[in-house]
């Protein structure tokens, strides 16, 4: 797949819409005179703390390095009334209070970029404080987006419509996929998220996120001039959750890039990986399973957890360790309570920020498991192939597509922790299979 190394590859051919050109504003910020081409990047944070900054971040280093282009930040994190701006010569953001405030600040700025790369769909929040007229000064993301005349605008979309659209007909009980796009539209509006947690000051993401998510995606495919999926499996079920235009001559599917590449040839990956063994006080002979991500049942962690039941049952005589990178709250109380015999075999690590350490937890791996019940992508598969990792998934979704269709990653049903047990036998035991697959994957990622 490798990175995307110059995005107007992909955007060229495609149209732009005409926007309304905003007023001219009095600003503080003077764009600077530049010959490379600018690009502003949108997303809710700027850490690698999951998979959509992630991939915005090996994008915007691979233009930065290129030397084409000056790269700019804009950071807008869920239910905060604030937005960042990062020059691209200057350390520190300017730090605005919305979006009227950051226009009058840097509107010169604005009006320069040549390319909006979005990475979040709740640029298009019809409930955050930007779109709210109950909120200060209130600006609509078509109305922000006149402001950037030169620009080009792009939305990634890195939802997880599956996960959506099973939450939907689950918690709603309505045959969705009947609906009229009048009627769709209807639902979505009447059950989104409307109110703010009074005891959090923040919204209660867990009552009408899927609907909010899928109104505002809704939003973005009419308001950017190109559409990237990062799978044919997500912009499928996306058309069957998201109403409005799915037009072909603006949608088009870019798989994720995958950064880790860079490390694989790394003289330090080795040692690396071979202090975190010895962190970990994980013996010699003893292989490792890891698991990557959020601990949670539609990533199919308790899946995974069964199979290991499972294996320790039925192949009592093979020596491993099982690591767990995740931020779930909870998740090690929650493990110890429901799975007490695996307690000894399981090694729970904080969240791995840094990619080169990240690299290095991939490397001493015998193999990383991702029993996802559904999801557009999961980047862990390709950064576990980037250093020659084996890797097992399911049969579903975008891993079926990006990696196991392509015979670069064992997949087994969803929801099957026996079939999921069979494969991690023979993955441990027939190791000289399982790298030769991981090195076809690691050629083509």
């Amino acid at each position: 797949m490798g990175l995307l190394n110059d995005l107007e590859t992909v955007i060229a051919g495609f149209g732009r819409l005409t926007r309304p050109k905003a007023s001219p504003s009095t600003t503080s910020l003077v764009s600077v005179p530049s010959k490379k081409r600018k690009i502003m990047f949108f997303c809710e944070t700027q850490d690698n703390s999951h998979g959509v900054p992630v991939v915005m971040n090996n994008i915007a280093q691979e233009l930065r390095e290129s030397g084409a282009y000056d790269v700019y930040m804009l950071i807008n994190g869920f239910d905060k009334p604030q937005l960042a701006l990062y020059l691209p010569t200057e350390p520190r953001p300017v730090v605005v209070r919305d979006r009227e405030e950051l226009v009058r600040v840097a509107g010169n700025v604005l009006s320069d970029i040549d390319i909006l790369h979005i990475h979040s769909w709740h640029f298009a929040d019809p409930f955050v404080y930007f779109d709210d007229p109950k909120q200060h000064n209130s600006m609509p993301a078509a109305q922000f987006l006149s402001h950037f005349p030169r620009a080009k605008v792009v939305f990634t979309d890195h939802s997880n419509p599956t996960e959506d659209l099973d939450t939907i007909l689950t918690e709603h009980g309505l045959h969705y996929e009947s609906l009229s796009e009048r009627e769709r539209v209807e639902f979505l509006e009447s059950t989104r998220l409307r109110e703010r947690d009074s005891r959090f000051n923040a919204y209660r993401w867990d009552n009408g996120w899927p609907q909010t998510a899928a109104l505002c995606r809704a939003r973005m495919y009419s308001l950017a001039d190109v559409v990237t999926h990062v799978s044919r499996h997500q912009w499928d079920v996306n058309r069957e959750l998201v109403p409005g235009n799915h037009d072909e001559e603006k949608h088009v599917v870019v798989y994720n890039g995958i950064d880790l590449i860079r490390y694989s040839s790394s003289p330090r990956l080795l040692s690396l990986a071979t202090e975190i063994r010895r962190r970990y006080r994980i013996l010699d002979g003893e292989q490792v399973i890891f698991y990557s991500g959020r601990a949670t049942e539609a990533k199919g962690f308790y899946d995974l957890l069964d199979a290991l039941l499972l294996l320790q049952e039925q192949q009592p005589d093979i020596s491993y360790k099982v690591m767990i990178a995740t931020k779930t709250h909870g998740v090690v109380d929650e493990t110890s309570r429901r799975y007490p015999s695996l307690r000894e075999r399981l090694i729970f690590t904080p969240y791995i920020e840094d990619r080169e350490e990240l690299a290095a937890h991939y490397k001493l791996a015998d193999v990383l498991v991702q029993p996802t019940r559904g999801e557009c992508f999961n980047q862990a598969i390709g950064e576990a192939l980037a250093v020659g990792t084996p890797t097992i998934t399911t049969n579903f979704s975008g891993p079926k597509e990006v990696y196991v269709d392509r015979g670069i990653s064992y997949g087994v049903p969803v929801r099957d922790p026996s079939a999921l047990a069979q494969t991690l036998n023979a993955v441990l035991r027939h190791p000289e299979d399982s790298h030769e697959m991981a090195s076809r994957g690691q050629i083509y990622v």
